[in-house]
Order: structure tokens, then C-alpha cells, then sequence
């Protein structure tokens, strides 16, 4: 599953060289066993749920009071439906990780870099090509899904129920499709398949996981926060669109911006990155402050609920102490874990000059952090009202 071969190619001589849709049919087929897996899961996850579950059991179960009725996700879900689109989102973040890597796995191997390269199209081809048969493959699930998942409620006379979840659906995909675009960024910029899903899924955690601690500490934790705070975090969408409403031009406005910033680097992406850690490579360091905030803001919390649990966090010493130490270890394990040397060490220059490891630069990308955490929190503080909700 790395790149085409060579006798795959269509004998162009004399002619016009393969056009997009010839990469886009070798890229479903090579992935097609793959993509109908994932739709078996997805099928398993709801139609199939929905059978084994039966329509006397569902209709009993979904007329059950919820926790909560005024939240506005019990619009769209109920008591059943409600746990198997979890499922059903957590398999999309799946899918997503699985059929973008291996539509763009050949990037990281030096040889398919070499055969790619030594074909009769260019990159904007090999991009689009494969960037729709993702894309496809994603669709394809997902009506799929929806068109068992809608027979099911069609025979049991209930297709209201189908009808009333339909648009939280779409809006799921829609989040899915903004992942997916957003991944593409992160596989054309690394040099690893490792790397490239370990960067995006820490991403994700490390970025949700931070604002839901600066969400706490401002005391807006259960307010509906600004959509700005989520756009690092498109898998987010998948989970938060229950709960907020979410207008549908916002993630085609994402999807948009996302696969262009791909395209424009898989068009600059030298070959000679292939297998190269993204811890040696010099655009790392601007998403190292990121897991610089994590750590500082995990830290910080941490501390002070062990020994300043009644002063309130932004006014405690003990807090800031966190938020430092914090974030020279997330700058530090970040480096460590992305491959990126660490001891000091000298090279000879093209003039002769000796030059040393710029540890005062990984220095400041833990001063970002801290500085990233300020803006962030200074924008939650402005731009969200606290109220008090009654879960």
C-alpha cells in the first residue's frame, strides 16, 4: 500500500499524460478492501445495533426520561440514538487516521517518493487524485450508513425518528471532511507515517484537553465557547456539534482553507524529507508551543488543586510555578518524542564557523506556551459570559 507501480501506468507516448481521474481510480481500488472494512463497522455500529436492539426495546427505551431534557442535543438524539453516534463519531475519527494514511503513505518511503516523482503527472494530479479518493471512500460510508441506518426506521414505521437525526448527521460528516483536510496538512508536513499520526492525534488531545482546563479556570466551562477556540481541533466538531449549534459554512470554510494549505505544501515538499523525523525538521518548532501550553496549564492545575485548592488559579503563586515548570516539560517531551536531538552539539559550516545547537530557541517555544496560554485565556475571559447551568 505505498505508491503506484510503474507497470500500472498507462503508456502515455505520444499522448497527454494521465489525468486526475486515473490516479483517483488507483487510489480507491488500492484502498477499496479498507474502505468496506470501515463501512462494515459503521454498519455494525447503527443499522445492525438498531436490529439487534429491535423496535419494541427501542421505542421503550427512547421514550425514557433523559437527565437533562432542555439540552438541545436531545433534539436530534435520544436515549439510543445518543450512545451510537458517539460510537459513530469515534469510528470516524478512525476512519480518518486509516484512509488518510494510506492514501498518502507513499510520501514517507524514499523508492515510491522516486517512482512518484518519475511519472507522467505532476503533483497537483497525485494530490487532487488522491485527496477526492478519500474523500469518496468517506462519502461512500457515510450514506451508505445513513441509507441502512433509514431503511431500518422505514420499516418500523418511525422514520420521523431518522429524519429528526439527519442534520446532526450531516453536520458529523461535514466535521469529519474538516478532519480529514486538517490531517492532509499534517501528512504532507511530516517525514514519518509515526510521526504524521502521532502529531495529529496529539494535537487534538493535547489542544482539548488545554482548553477545557482554561475553560474551568475561567469558570466558563459550561458555557457554549467561541468556535475560535476549536480551530486546531477539528475532531472536536464531531462530539461538541450535540451540544452547540454549528453552522454548516463554518466547516466547508475550514475545509476549504485546510486542503489548500495541503496542497500548496505537497506541491513544496522536497523528496529528500521522506523518513526524516519532524523533530529535525525546522517548521516543528511552531506547533511545539502547543504541547508547551498543555503542559504548563495541566501542571498548573494540577498543583494548585494539591496545595492552593482555595485560592482562586489565576491569583496563586503556586499556579504560575505549575504553569512554568509545565511548560519546559511539554517542550521537552515533545522534543524527546519527536525524535529532535537534545544535546548540544557542534558543525562545521560552510565557512568553517562552528555552530551550536539554539537551546535558547527551545527555550522560547516554552515561553510561547506560557504567552499562548495568556492570549487564549485573556479571549475566553472577554468573549464568554459565565453563567451558571444547571446539569
Amino acid at each position: 500500500m505505498t505508491g503506484f507501480r510503474k507497470d500500472h501506468v498507462p503508456d502515455t507516448a505520444g499522448k497527454r499524460s494521465p489525468k486526475v481521474g486515473w490516479v483517483y481510480t488507483q487510489s480507491l481500488a488500492r484502498t477499496r478492501a479498507l474502505t468496506l472494512f470501515l463501512l462494515f463497522l459503521f454498519l455494525l455500529a447503527m443499522p445492525i445495533a438498531l436490529l439487534i436492539i429491535g423496535k419494541h426495546n427501542y421505542l421503550a427505551m427512547a421514550a425514557t426520561p433523559t437527565f437533562n431534557s432542555s439540552l438541545s442535543l436531545w433534539d436530534h438524539l435520544n436515549p439510543v440514538l445518543f450512545p451510537l453516534h458517539i460510537i459513530i463519531a469515534i469510528l470516524s475519527l478512525v476512519a480518518v487516521l486509516v484512509l488518510s494514511s494510506a492514501h498518502f503513505r507513499y510520501l514517507y518511503q524514499q523508492n515510491a517518493v522516486d517512482i512518484e516523482t518519475s511519472m507522467p503527472f505532476n503533483s497537483n494530479r497525485q494530490f487532487a487524485g488522491r485527496a477526492l479518493a478519500l474523500l469518496t471512500s468517506l462519502l461512500f460510508i457515510y450514506i451508505a450508513n445513513a441509507a441502512a441506518t433509514g431503511i431500518v426506521f422505514a420499516s418500523w414505521g418511525i422514520f420521523s425518528h431518522f429524519s429528526s437525526y439527519l442534520s446532526l448527521y450531516v453536520k458529523m460528516f461535514a466535521s469529519t471532511i474538516q478532519l480529514s483536510a486538517f490531517s492532509l496538512v499534517l501528512l504532507v508536513l511530516s517525514g514519518t507515517l509515526f510521526d504524521a499520526v502521532l502529531l495529529n492525534v496529539g494535537i487534538q488531545i493535547t489542544w482539548i484537553v488545554s482548553m477545557i482546563h482554561i475553560l474551568g479556570i475561567t469558570d466558563r466551562l459550561n458555557e457554549s465557547p467561541t468556535d475560535a477556540l476549536w480551530l486546531l481541533t477539528p475532531s472536536a466538531g464531531l462530539f461538541t456539534t450535540m451540544l452547540w449549534p454549528l453552522p454548516i459554512w463554518q466547516p466547508l470554510v475550514l475545509i476549504v482553507f485546510w486542503t489548500t494549505m495541503a496542497w500548496l505544501f505537497f506541491r513544496n515538499r522536497p523528496a529528500e524529507r521522506a523518513g526524516v523525523r519532524n523533530g529535525r525538521l525546522s517548521w516543528y518548532l511552531a506547533v511545539q508551543p502547543l504541547f508547551a501550553l498543555f503542559g504548563g496549564v495541566t501542571l498548573a492545575r494540577f498543583l494548585h488543586e494539591l496545595f492552593a485548592t482555595n485560592d482562586a488559579f489565576l491569583q496563586s503563586p503556586v499556579f504560575y510555578i505549575g504553569l512554568v515548570l509545565g511548560a519546559l516539560l511539554g517542550q521537552f517531551v515533545s522534543s524527546v518524542v519527536a525524535g529532535k536531538p537534545l544535546h548540544k552539539r557542534t558543525q562545521e559550516s560552510s565557512t568553517g564557523a562552528q555552530l551550536r545547537a539554539p537551546i535558547l530557541r527551545e527555550l522560547m517555544m516554552s515561553v510561547l506556551g506560557i504567552v499562548l496560554f495568556a492570549i487564549i485565556t485573556a479571549i475566553v475571559w472577554v468573549s464568554i459570559t459565565p453563567d451558571i447551568v444547571t446539569w
